[in-house]
């Protein structure tokens, strides 16, 4: 079940003072995270979202939405990305954008997207999707500080090239990224060139806005 934004959705068991269920205990906790978390179905039906996530698909004019409990997505190539990305997962296949950057719209602001598998040794509560788990789908407003080590992993960004991008992050200009890495001005756009590859962006601005949104769980 969804819940509402600013909602909490009531437990029976609360009524007759008993302890709260576990799915309730955990929505609780959930909801307290400054991370957006939603649950999917292979068709983008949304199965679970916390306090963070229906905050941000709720907003007015957003490129991504919901709509009686299923993910709506505005632009066409983002939509068919996300179906994709979310059967990639769940077929255990190579997802080769798990994360990305929703531009801003309307009153939205720009969200960061990032795509999980959720693992689970029993597959049968997920037999209406042929015993395929759903895909966790964290989600943020971009104005985070980044998580270097988290963002190194993502994006299977090397070492010089994580130490270039944080550099980006903390506003350095290219000369002064390549002075404190000892490294000339060509080598240091040679790694931001590559960041732009795998992170598939083009443009300084959308790469910072990306990278500082992945210090999610």
């Amino acid at each position: 079940m969804v819940a509402g934004t600013g909602a909490i959705p009531v437990d029976p068991w609360l009524a007759d003072g008993h302890t709260p269920s576990g799915a309730f205990a955990a929505s609780l906790v959930l909801d307290q995270l400054g991370t957006g978390i939603a649950i999917l179905g292979r068709r983008l039906e949304i199965e679970y979202a916390n306090r963070v996530a229906c905050d941000l698909l709720d907003r007015e004019g957003g490129t991504i939405g919901r709509l009686k409990d299923r993910l709506v997505v505005k632009e066409p190539d983002l939509a068919q990305h996300l179906q994709l990305a979310v059967r990639q997962i769940q077929d255990g296949l190579p997802c080769r954008r798990p994360a990305v950057l929703v531009a801003a719209a309307g009153a939205a602001p720009t969200i960061a997207l990032r795509l999980k598998a959720i693992e689970t040794p029993d597959p049968r509560p997920f037999a209406a999707d042929g015993g395929r788990p759903p895909v966790m789908l964290l989600m943020r407003a971009a104005d985070r500080e980044p998580d270097l080590d988290t963002v190194h992993g993502l994006f299977g960004l090397t070492r010089a090239e994580t130490r270039v991008a944080g550099g980006l992050m903390r506003g350095r200009s290219m000369a002064e990224i390549a002075g404190d890495l000892g490294i000339s001005i060509n080598t240091a756009r040679t790694h931001v060139a590559r960041i732009f590859t795998k992170t598939d962006t083009r443009q300084q601005g959308a790469l910072v806005a990306l990278l500082k949104t992945f210090d999610m769980p």
